[in-house]
């Protein structure tokens, strides 16, 4: 066996490993689980193919909650409101979508300020537009002959979909090397001639295309799209981020990044499932998300110390051997 497929396969040891672990010490959890842990993993997948582009060109980028919610909105509103049915919803979600990536990219090349903190005052913006949007209810819903996109196997098939057109987009693509050397080094990418605004502004675009298809499996999901204030948008950024991070490490063993995010986003899936089965209140699965992140984001800071740190010990061990 060679060592690429060896590599591959360890990829896939850690879900198994997490799976048998809560199968162990949870009498209610097991294979049939697993079709709930694979449908819930799907929305976060697609979302974090949207927030890989931006993160790989060293963008942080919060905003994708409410611009998730904001294009189920949209598509919503065209899909019921006005009575344009399933191509309202698909149209409505992805084109709004895209604009507010295309708002998102001009903002950061405009104003130049981190996007940490540009992404944090577009949160505010658009949660408010959103709930304005929606009027009093600050709700709108979708008839059940249109919502069987979020449902299985069609948001399975969705999910398959957008990531053959990420896998495509991130490994066969000159955008895409472009990306990384951004990325990497911006400095040396505008050395090298590459137009870094262009690059960025792009990462917003083809990022708010894939929210905008998440957008229709949210409110396809659960029937419905609620608006938020006070940031509460939040709590749909994280699993995506750390799915794309874990994506990201897996890199070393499997260069496929595309597969590296659905196996994150499992893996998160499975963990939080798992809680579910033990028992566990949601203040203390919020408690382990939390660390979750932290350890994810630790090792994402220090994977390069801990090369040189395994390195540095293979090197004296392999003296000390003569």
């Amino acid at each position: 066996m060679s060592v690429k497929i060896k590599r591959a396969c360890c990829v896939f040891v850690f879900p198994v490993l997490i799976f048998l672990f809560f199968t162990l010490i949870s009498d209610s959890f097991g294979v049939q689980s697993l079709k709930v842990v694979f449908s819930q993993a799907m929305i976060p997948t697609v979302m974090g193919f949207g927030m890989a582009f931006c993160m790989a060109a060293g963008l942080f980028d919060l905003s994708t909650g409410v611009r998730v919610i904001l294009s189920a909105s949209v598509g919503g509103y065209l899909a019921t409101t006005l009575g344009l049915g399933l191509p309202g919803l698909i149209i409505g979600s992805i084109v709004s979508g895209v604009l507010m990536g295309i708002a998102m990219g001009y903002a950061f090349n405009l104003f130049r300020i981190p996007s940490l903190v540009l992404s944090l005052g577009v949160v505010m913006l658009f949660e408010i537009l959103c709930y304005a949007f929606l009027g009093s209810s600050s709700m709108v819903s979708v008839d059940k002959s249109i919502a069987f996109l979020g449902k299985t196997p069609w948001n399975f098939v969705i999910c398959a979909i957008a990531g053959v057109i990420f896998y495509l987009l991130y490994y066969r693509t000159k955008f895409s090397y472009n990306v990384r050397v951004v990325g990497g080094n911006e400095r040396l990418a505008r050395n090298m001639g590459i137009n870094a605004a262009k690059i960025n502004f792009l990462s917003f675009v083809i990022g708010g295309a894939f929210l905008g298809v998440v957008g229709i499996l949210q409110i396809c999901y659960t029937n419905s799209i609620s608006g938020q204030l006070s940031m509460g948008s939040l709590n749909m950024v994280f699993k995506p981020m750390m799915g794309v991070m874990i994506g990201m490490e897996l890199l070393s063993l499997m260069d496929n990044l595309a597969l590296n995010i659905l196996i994150g986003e499992l893996c998160i899936s499975l963990i939080f499932n798992g809680l579910l089965a033990v028992g566990l209140p949601s203040s203390m699965q919020d408690t382990v998300l939390g660390i979750f992140m932290i350890a994810v984001l630790g090792i994402s800071a220090n994977r390069g110390k801990m090369q040189h740190y395994f390195q540095k010990k293979k090197l004296l061990r392999s003296l000390s051997a003569h």
